[in-house]
């Protein structure tokens, strides 16, 4: 039931056996991750064996296997004969395709899936789990695990890209003990195909809720801190009209405040394809909790203004 999975780097000098260490075990590393996503995307349990390198350019071996967890919803043999097969095969689309899956791609998939319910073993309840594994292989691609796979891929790519003696990569399997068979290969005049141009990621809080640790009360550079989902952040503050109230004193403003904002949080990727926060920034306040209660800013009460004024004329607009 185990599945062999080699990574196989072709090198400019086929005699020389050996390539840079951080790069082999950074990329065996993005790729454990990526199957643990897409086995974790699909339920499928399964654990990663690593057996000796073999020569040949230079070859990384991964064996995957069925978790033995008593609790697994999988108990058929026959299921895993099917599912290792459409494992290998989606880690190798992911790793070695930059286009997406075909639909005839994913009907063989579901059709595959479909032969082991008539397994005599498996009983109503595997019958409606292997149903909705057959829906996540159909959205796999439309998920954010997607998004963090491509990530860790193209970390993958770049390290490649960057090294002189690797001229391909592969990934292979056995079809006699000694006789492998390529399931996917990118040249290097194609890496750049799969390195994400994006190497920043921006997201918005639309409503973060932030308490203030140290405010800035003056005109200067540094960056307030604030406690945000239980964790202590410092940010830049963009929201120029929140800052001159406070520079004109209109608005007596100090720690323990509680700011309702519109938060910037910017990311990078690593090495590795992991996403780090790099800095926070506060876009816009809509309003701040103060000893005499919540004080809504003006910017907000005017676009909340005009927005019922624009639902009343809907209303209007309806009778």
């Amino acid at each position: 039931m185990d599945k062999d999975l080699i990574i196989h780097y072709f090198l400019q000098n086929p005699t020389l056996h050996q390539l840079n260490a951080r790069l082999v075990n950074n990329n065996q590393a993005n790729i454990i991750s990526i199957i643990d996503m897409i086995s974790a995307e699909l339920g499928i349990g399964i654990d990663i064996d690593v057996l000796a390198p073999k020569e040949g350019g230079l070859r990384d071996i991964l064996r995957l296997k069925p978790k033995t967890t008593a609790d697994r919803w999988i108990v058929s043999a026959a299921f895993f004969a099917v599912i290792l097969p459409i494992l290998v095969s989606l880690i190798v689309h992911f790793l070695t395709q930059d286009k997406e899956l075909t639909t005839l791609q994913k009907e063989y998939y579901k059709a595959k899936l479909e032969e082991i319910k008539q397994d005599k073993q498996i009983n109503e309840t595997q019958q409606k789990e292997i149903d909705k594994l057959k829906q996540r292989v159909d959205n796999l691609e439309t998920t954010e695990t997607a998004v963090k796979i491509k990530r860790k891929r193209s970390a993958i790519y770049i390290q490649m890209n960057d090294n002189t003696q690797i001229t391909s990569f592969a990934l292979e399997e056995y079809i006699t003990n000694k006789e492998t068979e390529i399931l996917g290969k990118v040249d290097k005049k194609d890496f750049c195909r799969f390195i994400d141009k994006q190497e920043r990621i921006v997201d918005i809080d639309e409503d973060a809720t932030i308490e203030i640790i140290s405010p800035v009360l003056n005109n200067s550079k540094y960056k307030w801190r604030g406690n945000y989902n239980n964790e202590v952040i410092e940010f830049s503050m963009r929201d120029k009209e929140f800052k001159n109230k406070i520079f004109s004193e209109d608005l007596q403003f100090g720690s323990n405040n509680i700011l309702s904002a519109k938060l910037e949080i910017r990311k990078d990727v690593d090495e590795y394809g992991n996403e780090k926060i790099s800095s926070y920034a506060v876009i816009e306040v809509f309003g701040t909790e103060l000893k005499d209660g919540y004080i809504e800013m003006p910017k907000t009460t005017r676009r909340r203004t005009m927005q019922n004024q624009m639902d009343l004329f809907s209303f209007n607009d309806d009778k």
